[in-house]
């Protein structure tokens, strides 16, 4: 496992154990390496803000992903 995964991993721990309901983040769609990991523990994209940050191409979308806690 990679460090990111490890440190993720211990967040969602250490959050459900305060009982939080929900975890939301945001991520430059070309940040695909992170969006993956985000994706491979759990987090769902749910929205996008279109030309959110600027790019060497212009603009770039963000993309809003949650996790939910059952």
């Amino acid at each position: 496992k990679g460090y990111g995964r490890i440190l993720l991993e211990g967040f969602i721990e250490q959050l459900e154990a305060k009982q939080a309901e929900e975890i939301w983040l945001e991520v430059r769609e070309s940040n695909v390496s992170a969006y993956k990991l985000y994706e491979d523990v759990g987090f769902n994209e749910i929205n996008r803000r279109v030309g959110y940050y600027p790019s060497q191409d212009g603009r770039e979308d963000a993309l809003i992903m949650t996790y939910m806690f059952m």
